[in-house]
Protein backbone atom coordinates (compact mmCIF):
# COMPACT_ATOMS: atom_id res chain seq x y z
CA UNK A 1 0.00 0.00 0.00
CA UNK A 2 3.01 2.31 0.16
CA UNK A 3 3.00 2.65 -3.64
CA UNK A 4 -0.65 3.89 -3.88
CA UNK A 5 0.12 6.19 -0.96
CA UNK A 6 3.19 7.56 -2.77
CA UNK A 7 1.14 8.10 -5.93
CA UNK A 8 -1.54 9.86 -3.90
CA UNK A 9 0.92 12.31 -2.34
CA UNK A 10 2.57 12.87 -5.73
CA UNK A 11 -0.77 13.61 -7.43
CA UNK A 12 -1.67 15.98 -4.59
CA UNK A 13 1.66 17.79 -5.00
CA UNK A 14 1.00 18.45 -8.70
CA UNK A 15 -2.78 18.93 -8.33
CA UNK A 16 -4.28 21.69 -10.50
CA UNK A 17 -7.99 21.22 -9.82
CA UNK A 18 -10.44 19.65 -7.38
CA UNK A 19 -10.60 16.40 -9.36
CA UNK A 20 -6.86 15.83 -8.84
CA UNK A 21 -7.26 16.52 -5.13
CA UNK A 22 -10.14 14.04 -4.81
CA UNK A 23 -8.21 11.32 -6.68
CA UNK A 24 -5.17 11.89 -4.47
CA UNK A 25 -7.16 11.82 -1.23
CA UNK A 26 -8.99 8.68 -2.38
CA UNK A 27 -5.71 6.85 -2.99
CA UNK A 28 -4.23 8.01 0.32
CA UNK A 29 -7.41 7.18 2.23
CA UNK A 30 -7.73 3.67 0.78
CA UNK A 31 -4.04 2.94 1.40
CA UNK A 32 -4.20 4.17 5.00
CA UNK A 33 -7.40 2.26 5.69
CA UNK A 34 -6.04 -1.02 4.34
CA UNK A 35 -2.67 -0.82 6.05
CA UNK A 36 -3.84 0.35 9.48
CA UNK A 37 -5.28 -2.96 10.69
CA UNK A 38 -2.30 -5.12 9.66
CA UNK A 39 0.09 -2.71 11.42
CA UNK A 40 -1.51 -3.29 14.82
CA UNK A 41 -1.96 -7.01 14.15
CA UNK A 42 1.71 -7.37 13.23
CA UNK A 43 2.91 -5.49 16.31
CA UNK A 44 0.66 -7.56 18.59
CA UNK A 45 1.89 -10.83 17.08
CA UNK A 46 5.63 -10.09 17.20
CA UNK A 47 5.78 -8.38 20.61
CA UNK A 48 6.69 -9.98 23.89
CA UNK A 49 3.81 -9.81 26.37
CA UNK A 50 5.56 -7.28 28.65
CA UNK A 51 6.25 -4.88 25.76
CA UNK A 52 3.08 -5.36 23.70
CA UNK A 53 1.02 -2.43 25.01
CA UNK A 54 3.94 -0.01 24.82
CA UNK A 55 4.76 -0.99 21.24
CA UNK A 56 1.11 -0.83 20.14
CA UNK A 57 0.81 2.57 21.81
CA UNK A 58 3.90 3.70 19.92
CA UNK A 59 2.18 2.98 16.60
CA UNK A 60 -0.78 5.15 17.57
CA UNK A 61 1.59 7.83 18.87
CA UNK A 62 3.39 7.91 15.53
CA UNK A 63 0.08 8.66 13.78
CA UNK A 64 -0.75 11.44 16.27
CA UNK A 65 2.73 12.97 15.98
CA UNK A 66 2.44 12.81 12.19
CA UNK A 67 -0.86 14.71 12.31
CA UNK A 68 0.65 17.32 14.64
CA UNK A 69 3.66 17.57 12.32
CA UNK A 70 1.33 18.41 9.43
CA UNK A 71 -0.38 21.16 11.43
CA UNK A 72 2.89 22.61 12.73
CA UNK A 73 5.02 22.43 9.57
CA UNK A 74 2.04 23.29 7.37
CA UNK A 75 1.93 26.70 9.04
CA UNK A 76 5.60 27.30 8.19
CA UNK A 77 6.10 26.00 4.63
CA UNK A 78 4.15 25.93 1.39
CA UNK A 79 1.70 23.02 1.43
CA UNK A 80 3.06 21.47 -1.78
CA UNK A 81 6.49 21.14 -0.15
CA UNK A 82 4.90 19.42 2.85
CA UNK A 83 3.04 16.99 0.58
CA UNK A 84 6.26 16.19 -1.31
CA UNK A 85 7.94 15.38 2.02
CA UNK A 86 5.29 12.76 2.72
CA UNK A 87 5.76 11.30 -0.77
CA UNK A 88 9.47 10.83 -0.04
CA UNK A 89 8.68 9.22 3.33
CA UNK A 90 6.39 6.74 1.55
CA UNK A 91 9.29 5.60 -0.64
CA UNK A 92 11.60 5.31 2.37
CA UNK A 93 9.04 3.11 4.14
CA UNK A 94 9.15 0.58 1.28
CA UNK A 95 12.84 -0.12 1.93
CA UNK A 96 12.36 -0.17 5.72
CA UNK A 97 9.53 -2.73 5.47
CA UNK A 98 11.79 -5.02 3.41
CA UNK A 99 14.15 -5.28 6.40
CA UNK A 100 11.63 -6.82 8.82
CA UNK A 101 10.51 -10.47 8.77
CA UNK A 102 6.98 -11.80 8.38
CA UNK A 103 4.94 -12.46 11.54
CA UNK A 104 5.80 -15.83 13.15
CA UNK A 105 2.06 -16.36 13.77
CA UNK A 106 1.32 -15.95 10.07
CA UNK A 107 4.20 -18.21 9.05
CA UNK A 108 3.03 -20.91 11.47
CA UNK A 109 -0.51 -20.66 10.10
CA UNK A 110 0.94 -21.45 6.66
CA UNK A 111 2.89 -24.44 8.06
CA UNK A 112 6.20 -22.61 7.47
CA UNK A 113 7.59 -23.62 10.85
CA UNK A 114 11.30 -23.24 10.08
CA UNK A 115 10.71 -19.74 8.73
CA UNK A 116 8.59 -18.98 11.79
CA UNK A 117 11.47 -19.99 14.08
CA UNK A 118 13.91 -17.90 12.04
CA UNK A 119 11.59 -14.87 12.21
CA UNK A 120 11.06 -15.27 15.96
CA UNK A 121 14.81 -15.58 16.53
CA UNK A 122 15.42 -12.40 14.50
CA UNK A 123 12.72 -10.49 16.37
CA UNK A 124 14.19 -11.44 19.74
CA UNK A 125 17.53 -9.89 18.91
CA UNK A 126 19.09 -12.42 16.55
CA UNK A 127 18.70 -15.15 19.18
CA UNK A 128 19.31 -18.83 18.48
CA UNK A 129 16.46 -21.29 17.97
CA UNK A 130 17.08 -22.79 21.41
CA UNK A 131 16.62 -19.37 23.03
CA UNK A 132 13.15 -18.92 21.55
CA UNK A 133 11.95 -22.53 21.69
CA UNK A 134 9.75 -21.95 24.75
CA UNK A 135 7.97 -19.03 23.10
CA UNK A 136 7.77 -20.95 19.83
CA UNK A 137 5.98 -23.82 21.56
CA UNK A 138 3.44 -21.37 22.98
CA UNK A 139 2.93 -20.01 19.48
CA UNK A 140 2.43 -23.54 18.20
CA UNK A 141 -0.10 -24.28 20.94
CA UNK A 142 -2.10 -21.19 20.04
CA UNK A 143 -2.01 -22.09 16.35
CA UNK A 144 -3.13 -25.66 17.02
CA UNK A 145 -6.03 -24.56 19.26
CA UNK A 146 -7.38 -22.18 16.63
CA UNK A 147 -6.96 -24.83 13.95
CA UNK A 148 -8.76 -27.45 16.03
CA UNK A 149 -11.65 -25.07 16.65
CA UNK A 150 -12.15 -24.89 12.89
CA UNK A 151 -12.37 -21.14 12.82
CA UNK A 152 -10.24 -20.77 9.73
CA UNK A 153 -11.82 -18.40 7.26
CA UNK A 154 -11.15 -18.34 3.54
CA UNK A 155 -12.65 -15.50 1.57
CA UNK A 156 -13.15 -17.56 -1.56
CA UNK A 157 -15.35 -20.10 0.24
CA UNK A 158 -18.06 -17.55 0.97
CA UNK A 159 -18.85 -17.33 -2.75
CA UNK A 160 -19.81 -21.01 -2.85
CA UNK A 161 -23.46 -21.42 -1.88
CA UNK A 162 -22.98 -24.72 -0.07
CA UNK A 163 -20.13 -23.23 1.99
CA UNK A 164 -21.93 -20.10 3.16
CA UNK A 165 -22.99 -21.68 6.44
CA UNK A 166 -19.48 -22.93 7.20
CA UNK A 167 -18.02 -19.56 6.24
CA UNK A 168 -20.33 -17.58 8.52
CA UNK A 169 -20.19 -19.99 11.47
CA UNK A 170 -16.81 -18.79 12.85
CA UNK A 171 -18.17 -15.25 13.07
CA UNK A 172 -21.07 -16.42 15.25
CA UNK A 173 -18.87 -18.09 17.85
CA UNK A 174 -18.25 -16.46 21.22
CA UNK A 175 -14.51 -16.24 20.59
CA UNK A 176 -15.25 -13.76 17.79
CA UNK A 177 -18.51 -12.09 18.90
CA UNK A 178 -17.31 -10.97 22.35
CA UNK A 179 -14.10 -9.30 21.08
CA UNK A 180 -16.02 -7.83 18.15
CA UNK A 181 -18.65 -6.18 20.37
CA UNK A 182 -16.09 -4.86 22.86
CA UNK A 183 -13.74 -3.43 20.25
CA UNK A 184 -16.64 -1.90 18.32
CA UNK A 185 -17.87 -0.22 21.52
CA UNK A 186 -14.35 1.03 22.30
CA UNK A 187 -14.06 2.56 18.84
CA UNK A 188 -17.57 4.02 19.14
CA UNK A 189 -16.49 5.87 22.29
CA UNK A 190 -13.26 6.84 20.49
CA UNK A 191 -15.27 8.50 17.73
CA UNK A 192 -17.92 10.17 19.92
CA UNK A 193 -15.94 11.11 23.05
CA UNK A 194 -15.07 14.59 21.83
CA UNK A 195 -12.32 13.98 19.29
CA UNK A 196 -14.27 16.21 16.89
CA UNK A 197 -13.34 19.14 19.14
CA UNK A 198 -9.79 18.72 17.85
CA UNK A 199 -10.98 18.69 14.24
CA UNK A 200 -13.01 21.89 14.63
CA UNK A 201 -10.84 23.53 17.30
CA UNK A 202 -10.31 26.78 15.37
CA UNK A 203 -14.06 27.21 14.81
CA UNK A 204 -14.80 26.39 18.45
CA UNK A 205 -12.25 28.80 19.92
CA UNK A 206 -13.46 31.59 17.64
CA UNK A 207 -17.02 31.18 18.92
CA UNK A 208 -16.52 30.79 22.68
CA UNK A 209 -14.66 34.08 23.21
CA UNK A 210 -11.28 32.65 24.21
CA UNK A 211 -8.58 35.01 25.56
CA UNK A 212 -5.96 33.70 23.09
CA UNK A 213 -5.76 33.48 19.31
CA UNK A 214 -7.89 30.61 18.01
CA UNK A 215 -5.12 29.28 15.74
CA UNK A 216 -2.58 29.34 18.58
CA UNK A 217 -5.09 27.56 20.81
CA UNK A 218 -5.59 24.95 18.09
CA UNK A 219 -1.85 24.24 17.91
CA UNK A 220 -1.64 24.01 21.71
CA UNK A 221 -4.56 21.59 21.70
CA UNK A 222 -2.74 19.46 19.12
CA UNK A 223 0.29 19.46 21.41
CA UNK A 224 -1.88 18.28 24.32
CA UNK A 225 -3.11 15.49 22.06
CA UNK A 226 0.48 14.38 21.46
CA UNK A 227 1.34 14.61 25.17
CA UNK A 228 -1.70 12.56 26.16
CA UNK A 229 -0.85 9.87 23.64
CA UNK A 230 2.79 9.70 24.77
CA UNK A 231 1.75 9.52 28.43
CA UNK A 232 -0.46 6.53 27.59
CA UNK A 233 2.66 4.60 26.53
CA UNK A 234 4.03 5.06 30.05
CA UNK A 235 0.83 4.71 32.06
CA UNK A 236 -0.88 1.70 30.43
CA UNK A 237 1.89 -0.85 31.22
CA UNK A 238 2.04 0.60 34.74
CA UNK A 239 -1.62 0.58 35.83
CA UNK A 240 -3.37 -1.40 33.06
CA UNK A 241 -6.01 -0.60 30.46
CA UNK A 242 -9.08 -0.77 32.74
CA UNK A 243 -7.91 2.01 35.05
CA UNK A 244 -6.76 4.09 32.09
CA UNK A 245 -10.20 3.72 30.47
CA UNK A 246 -11.88 4.74 33.72
CA UNK A 247 -9.75 7.88 34.18
CA UNK A 248 -9.83 8.90 30.52
CA UNK A 249 -13.61 8.76 30.33
CA UNK A 250 -14.71 10.14 33.72
CA UNK A 251 -12.36 13.17 33.68
CA UNK A 252 -13.36 14.29 30.14
CA UNK A 253 -16.99 13.75 31.15
CA UNK A 254 -16.57 16.18 34.06
CA UNK A 255 -14.48 18.73 32.14
CA UNK A 256 -16.90 18.78 29.20
CA UNK A 257 -19.81 19.18 31.61
CA UNK A 258 -18.10 22.21 33.19
CA UNK A 259 -17.34 23.65 29.74
CA UNK A 260 -20.97 23.22 28.68
CA UNK A 261 -22.20 24.94 31.87
CA UNK A 262 -19.84 27.86 31.20
CA UNK A 263 -21.11 28.18 27.61
CA UNK A 264 -24.70 28.18 28.87
CA UNK A 265 -23.97 30.92 31.42
CA UNK A 266 -21.99 32.91 28.84
CA UNK A 267 -24.84 32.76 26.33
CA UNK A 268 -27.26 33.94 29.03
CA UNK A 269 -25.02 36.93 29.78
CA UNK A 270 -24.00 35.79 33.27
CA UNK A 271 -20.23 35.85 32.62
CA UNK A 272 -18.70 39.32 33.04
CA UNK A 273 -15.25 38.56 34.45
CA UNK A 274 -12.72 38.21 31.62
CA UNK A 275 -10.59 35.87 33.75
CA UNK A 276 -13.39 33.32 33.58
CA UNK A 277 -12.92 33.01 29.81
CA UNK A 278 -9.98 30.72 30.56
CA UNK A 279 -12.36 28.12 32.01
CA UNK A 280 -13.59 26.60 28.71
CA UNK A 281 -10.09 26.78 27.21
CA UNK A 282 -8.53 24.88 30.10
CA UNK A 283 -11.42 22.40 30.22
CA UNK A 284 -11.03 21.64 26.50
CA UNK A 285 -7.25 21.26 26.83
CA UNK A 286 -7.83 18.85 29.74
CA UNK A 287 -10.42 16.96 27.71
CA UNK A 288 -8.09 16.46 24.75
CA UNK A 289 -5.22 15.42 27.04
CA UNK A 290 -7.26 12.60 28.57
CA UNK A 291 -9.24 11.41 25.54
CA UNK A 292 -5.91 11.12 23.71
CA UNK A 293 -4.99 8.54 26.35
CA UNK A 294 -8.27 6.71 25.88
CA UNK A 295 -7.99 6.72 22.09
CA UNK A 296 -4.83 4.63 22.36
CA UNK A 297 -6.64 1.74 24.09
CA UNK A 298 -8.88 0.55 21.21
CA UNK A 299 -5.88 0.29 18.89
CA UNK A 300 -4.04 -1.86 21.44
CA UNK A 301 -7.11 -3.95 22.18
CA UNK A 302 -7.85 -4.74 18.53
CA UNK A 303 -4.47 -6.41 18.12
CA UNK A 304 -4.94 -8.65 21.16
CA UNK A 305 -8.44 -10.08 21.35
CA UNK A 306 -9.42 -11.71 18.05
CA UNK A 307 -8.60 -15.38 17.31
CA UNK A 308 -5.46 -15.72 15.21
CA UNK A 309 -7.31 -17.07 12.16
CA UNK A 310 -9.93 -14.28 12.24
CA UNK A 311 -7.72 -11.43 13.41
CA UNK A 312 -7.32 -9.75 10.03
CA UNK A 313 -11.01 -10.01 9.15
CA UNK A 314 -12.24 -8.92 12.57
CA UNK A 315 -9.90 -5.96 12.86
CA UNK A 316 -10.71 -4.88 9.30
CA UNK A 317 -14.45 -4.82 9.99
CA UNK A 318 -14.05 -2.92 13.27
CA UNK A 319 -11.70 -0.34 11.75
CA UNK A 320 -14.15 0.18 8.88
CA UNK A 321 -16.91 0.78 11.44
CA UNK A 322 -14.68 3.21 13.34
CA UNK A 323 -14.05 5.31 10.25
CA UNK A 324 -17.79 5.24 9.56
CA UNK A 325 -18.44 6.54 13.09
CA UNK A 326 -15.76 9.22 12.70
CA UNK A 327 -17.08 10.28 9.31
CA UNK A 328 -20.60 10.56 10.71
CA UNK A 329 -19.70 12.71 13.73
CA UNK A 330 -17.30 14.95 11.79
CA UNK A 331 -19.90 15.54 9.08
CA UNK A 332 -22.74 16.15 11.54
CA UNK A 333 -20.85 18.12 14.21
CA UNK A 334 -21.38 21.58 12.73
CA UNK A 335 -25.06 20.76 12.15
CA UNK A 336 -25.24 19.64 15.77
CA UNK A 337 -23.74 22.94 16.91
CA UNK A 338 -26.23 24.84 14.76
CA UNK A 339 -29.16 23.02 16.39
CA UNK A 340 -28.07 22.70 20.04
CA UNK A 341 -25.16 25.18 20.31
CA UNK A 342 -21.72 24.38 21.74
CA UNK A 343 -23.40 23.89 25.11
CA UNK A 344 -25.42 20.97 23.76
CA UNK A 345 -22.53 19.44 21.82
CA UNK A 346 -20.20 19.48 24.83
CA UNK A 347 -22.96 18.02 27.00
CA UNK A 348 -23.50 15.26 24.41
CA UNK A 349 -19.80 14.33 24.49
CA UNK A 350 -19.87 14.43 28.30
CA UNK A 351 -22.74 11.94 28.42
CA UNK A 352 -21.03 9.63 25.90
CA UNK A 353 -17.88 9.57 28.06
CA UNK A 354 -19.91 8.84 31.18
CA UNK A 355 -21.75 5.96 29.49
CA UNK A 356 -18.43 4.62 28.20
CA UNK A 357 -16.97 4.77 31.71
CA UNK A 358 -19.82 2.73 33.21
CA UNK A 359 -20.02 0.11 30.44
CA UNK A 360 -16.27 -0.45 30.19
CA UNK A 361 -15.88 -0.62 33.97
CA UNK A 362 -18.36 -3.52 33.96
CA UNK A 363 -17.40 -5.37 30.77
CA UNK A 364 -13.77 -4.64 29.87
CA UNK A 365 -11.32 -7.34 31.02
CA UNK A 366 -7.76 -6.45 31.94
CA UNK A 367 -5.51 -7.78 29.18
CA UNK A 368 -2.36 -5.96 30.22
CA UNK A 369 0.53 -8.34 30.86
CA UNK A 370 -1.42 -11.36 29.55
CA UNK A 371 -0.31 -13.49 26.62
CA UNK A 372 -2.39 -13.56 23.45
CA UNK A 373 -3.19 -17.20 24.21
CA UNK A 374 -4.66 -16.36 27.64
CA UNK A 375 -6.67 -13.47 26.24
CA UNK A 376 -8.16 -15.57 23.45
CA UNK A 377 -8.90 -18.38 25.93
CA UNK A 378 -10.82 -15.92 28.10
CA UNK A 379 -13.05 -14.83 25.24
CA UNK A 380 -13.63 -18.37 23.98
CA UNK A 381 -14.62 -20.10 27.24
CA UNK A 382 -14.87 -17.37 29.91
CA UNK A 383 -11.78 -18.70 31.68
CA UNK A 384 -10.60 -16.25 34.32
CA UNK A 385 -8.03 -14.16 32.49
CA UNK A 386 -5.94 -13.93 35.66
CA UNK A 387 -5.80 -17.70 36.06
CA UNK A 388 -2.34 -19.09 35.45
CA UNK A 389 -1.91 -21.96 33.07
CA UNK A 390 -1.16 -25.23 34.85
CA UNK A 391 -0.21 -27.16 31.74
CA UNK A 392 3.31 -27.36 30.49
CA UNK A 393 3.97 -24.84 27.75
CA UNK A 394 4.55 -27.46 25.09
CA UNK A 395 2.17 -30.01 26.52
CA UNK A 396 -0.52 -29.68 23.85
CA UNK A 397 1.62 -29.49 20.76
CA UNK A 398 3.27 -32.89 20.83
CA UNK A 399 1.24 -34.14 17.90
CA UNK A 400 2.21 -31.24 15.66
CA UNK A 401 5.70 -31.10 14.22
CA UNK A 402 7.07 -27.58 14.69
CA UNK A 403 10.71 -28.54 14.39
Amino acid sequence: MTIPMFLGWLILHFADDIFDVLVALTLIGIACGIVEGPIFMYIAEISETRFRSALLSTANTAAIVGSFFIVLVGSLVYWRILVLTYAVLSIVSIFVICLVPESPYWLASKAKFEEAKDALSWLRGWATHSNVMEEFCMLGEAFQSTSNSKTDFKLRSIFLIHNIRNSVKPFLQKSFCMPFMLTTFLFFIHAFNGTSILVYSVVIFKNINTPIDSYAASVIMGLFNVIGTVLSIIVIPWIGKRKVCFMTTIIPSISLLLASIYILLYNEGHVADKNLTWIPVNMLFLTILFIAGFNTVPWIFIGEVFPATLRSTGSGIVIALFYTFSWAINIEYLYMVKEINFFGSFLFFSVINFIGCIVLFILLPETEGKSLEKIQSYFSDNTNIKQSQNNEICGHVDDVDFM
